[in-house]
């Protein structure tokens, strides 16, 4: 039993770890994903089925699998640097053939370990209930591998070392296994119990609803925790503790597996009737564990319980309901876990293809709920008992509750309820499992995707200033206005500004949402889906790279902060070394910098990791603590406004947001810098690499517990070269009062810091200080 155990603390440990390593080579596209999940769970189904006839063999399984996850990060990299590599992340049908290649040999071979480790015991101890055991020994090392992984392994020790640990685990069990003569003699033949077809059908049923039920949970938990990677891992644990408590439940009261499911959609039901306050409890408590990380995890994780925990410990004791006998364990159970394991996957692409896409929340939730009570019917052959008939007739009250008190915004909204007013407009566009969501308000309308906090898009008519900035910026750093490439499109403000600045613009966005959302926002993002030097992507930004030797003139990194559970691979080492690769020589890569989503740590190691691949990076201020880097290996040319923009609509709406000012000036004054590394060599204990994704936790960790630090630009200046006023100290007092209210305007507490003082020290200053905030006050 404790090999079974630590065979299942190897299982989806597994399942983490390839889906990071193969995501960063492949991309975290959607339909990789898929291949990833739906591979794994019918190879895991197919192993099962077939245990039976490798009975013997169980020993070799284990150490074959361990052997397998030291040799992927070795055969990560190598294909890595493959030129066939871009052939496949070019071809959606490539890909997908690359990871069901890639995952079916080591999905198959974890398929074997339920069935023969039942077979096992079962032949050792012939009146036990082996399979019982077994699978509660297997689920519970499955919670506690999750657990660990995501939240000390991959942190600490990073993904091949992770997965080398994982697999020394696996090779030592296939060793105890040999040593100790754990398979048994050859048995008597021994037939098999032949489950009803209507057993098999209901449990098919019952499995596709389970994995719907667990990705609109994981949706959950993005939208009402925020989507950080951490979430995947609580989520997931959460689920297998239910399968755990489940399959322990089995042993203890003896309920039957018609009525097991009919409990199921109450349950669903009564839980998301009081989603509601689950979340104004989380929203009230959240500030409370923010006094440790470990106290901030038990948090989620018991708010999280509340959610999931009572339906999926039905949902887990469905297949030991099944197996309360036992006659031929490792055949019986292979069959079920191999029906179980081909639903399972189907429910989930159920919800990635329809279910999300298709449905309003509620009504996904009533088919969740509607699938597991039909199987229960199926059982019986329509013939429910009355505790059935009961239970429906619940489900069908509480159904109807639901459905007349579910507001989809809220749950697309969950972490700003007590913002949003009666008379707000939001929309929400899906795409597969991915989400975005629009709010118009009388004042402004913002966006949030997938639970990420919100990023304006404008504000009384004014679009969101440093996004325009950030599009007009690569321009003026460029050696030609050729051809641009920016990774990711969110409202399109800074996309639509880059490419009124190039004559050719490539758009790469990961979340089809985004797109499905470009026509409401035409107005802000100069309906670039309609300029002819833009074209758009639907791709991810790292494999879009792929093959793009000395391509561009500029990339522009758009994507979220690192806290986000898919961009964190945007900031790492290798991500910059394939950016600089695909500029030409003298091109420029722009990236944002702001403290309040990346924490001072994490922008420490951005910029070590930048150093790595570029010798110059100018810095430019657009906004309260939020900085545009433009990093070159050749000096940063400085192209004037006038010269790099002669749009009138961009124009136009710049003069909107920075009223006043006149923008060549504007934009050499925001210039804090030509190059921080000139002064600055960026050291930190640990860099950022592919496989040691350290800014997605010290992000993650900074964000949740409230220690994001200081802004290094503002407190230690001197360390970059950057002198706010420099020369113009001395410049006639108009110049300087103009100088001074950029950064009033962009930034209060540099102006505080680095012109309060001089203005204060000099008359002249006074003078033309005042005189600039009366023309300006009226603005």
């Amino acid at each position: 039993m404790a090999l079974a155990f630590l065979s299942g603390c190897c299982a989806l440990a597994y399942e983490i770890l390839y889906m990071r390593a193969l995501t960063t080579v492949l991309g975290d596209m959607l339909y990789v994903h898929a291949a990833l999940l739906s591979t794994f769970l019918v190879g895991i189904g197919v192993g099962a089925k077939l245990a039976w006839h490798g009975f013997r063999w169980l020993w070799l399984y284990e150490i074959l699998t361990g052997v397998y996850a030291l040799l992927l990060p070795v055969a990560s990299r190598w294909f890595t640097g493959q030129p066939g590599l871009r052939a496949v992340t070019s071809s959606p049908t490539l890909t997908i053939v690359t990871t069901v290649v890639v995952l079916s040999a080591p999905s198959l071979l974890i398929g074997f370990s339920i069935p023969l480790f039942s077979a096992y015991i079962k032949a050792r101890e012939s009146g036990r209930l082996a399979f019982q055991g077994v699978y509660k020994a297997y689920n519970l090392g499955a919670v506690l591998s999750i657990l660990a992984v995501e939240l000390f392994l991959v942190r600490h020790l990073g993904i091949a070392l992770s997965l080398a640990l994982i697999g020394a685990i696996n090779i030592v069990n296939g060793v105890v296994l040999v040593a100790a003569r754990a398979a048994p003699p050859t048995l008597p033949p021994i037939r098999p119990r032949v489950f009803p077809r209507r057993v098999v059908v209901a449990l098919a049923l019952a499995s596709i609803a389970s994995a719907a039920f667990q990705m609109f949970f994981l949706k959950l938990t993005y939208v009402v925790f925020s989507p950080h990677r951490e979430n995947f891992a609580v989520g997931l644990s959460i689920s297998l503790l239910g399968v755990f408590l489940g399959a322990w439940l089995v042993g203890k009261v003896k309920t039957r597996f018609e009525t097991l499911l009919a409990m199921i959609p109450v349950f669903i039901g009564a839980t998301c009737i009081t989603f509601l306050p689950w979340v104004r409890l989380y929203m009230g408590t959240a500030e409370w564990a923010r006094s440790s990380e470990v106290l901030f995890l038990l948090h989620k994780f018991g708010i999280g319980c509340l959610f999931a925990l009572g339906p999926m410990i039905l949902f887990g004791a469905t297949l030991p309901a099944l197996m309360r006998s036992e006659n031929e364990v490792a055949e019986e159970s292979g069959h079920l876990l191999f029906v179980s394991s081909l639903a399972n996957a189907a429910g989930y692409l159920g919800y990635v293809l329809l279910g999300h896409p298709r449905l309003p929340t509620d009504i996904l939730l009533l088919v969740i709920g509607g699938a597991a009570l039909i199987a229960s019917l199926i059982v019986t052959g329509l013939k429910g008992s009355r505790s059935q008939w009961a239970l429906a007739t619940a489900s069908i009250v509480l159904g109807a509750v639901l459905v007349s008190t579910w507001e989809e915004r809220n749950f697309y909204l969950a972490q700003w309820l007590q913002d949003l007013r009666p008379g707000d407009e939001v929309i929400v566009f899906k795409s597969g499992a991915e989400s975005a969501t629009l709010l118009r308000s009388s004042d402004y309308e913002w966006i949030s995707y997938n639970g990420h906090p919100s990023i304006f898009a404008q504000r009384k008519g004014v679009i969101e200033p440093a996004e325009l900035l950030s599009g007009v910026i690569p321009g003026l750093g460029a050696p030609r206005l050729e051809r641009a490439l920016i990774i990711g499109f969110g409202t399109g403000i800074t996309s639509g500004a880059l490419s009124r600045v190039f004559e050719h613009t490539d758009v790469v966005e990961i979340n089809n949402a985004f797109y499905r959302m470009m026509p409401e926002l035409s107005h802000v993002n100069f309906d670039v889906e309609h300029n002819p030097g833009a074209e758009l992507h639907l791709s991810d930004g790292r494999a879009f790279l792929v093959g793009k030797d000395q391509a561009y003139d500029a990339i522009v990194n758009s994507v979220p902060a690192p806290t986000y559970f898919s961009a964190s691979k945007i900031y790492t080492v290798e991500f910059y070394e394939r950016v600089a690769v695909a500029l030409k020589p003298d091109g420029v890569f722009c990236t944002w910098l702001a403290v309040p989503n990346m924490s001072e740590e994490g922008v420490y190691t951005i910029l070590s990791a930048l150093r790595k691949s570029f010798e110059y990076c100018d810095l430019r201020l657009i906004g309260p603590w939020y900085y545009e880097a433009t990093c070159s290996n050749e000096p940063v040319r400085v192209r004037s406004f006038s010269e790099a923009v002669d749009d009138p609509e961009l124009i136009r709406e710049l003069e909107k947001g920075l009223p006043g000012f006149d923008l060549d000036e504007l934009f050499e004054d925001i210039r804090l810098t030509d190059n921080v590394f000139e002064r600055f060599e960026p050291q930190v204990e640990h860099e950022n690499t592919d496989d040691h994704p350290v800014l997605e936790f010290m992000v993650v960790r900074s964000y949740e517990l409230g220690v994001i630090g200081g802004d290094p630009f503002l407190d230690h200046p001197e360390r970059f070269g950057i002198d706010a006023a420099g020369e113009h100290e001395a410049a006639d007092a108009d110049r300087f009062a103009r100088r001074a209210g950029a950064f009033h305007l962009l930034n209060p507490w540099l102006f505080e810091k680095n012109f309060q003082p001089l203005i204060t020290d000099r008359l002249d200053r006074q003078i033309a200080w005042r005189l600039w905030l009366e023309t300006h006050a009226s603005r």
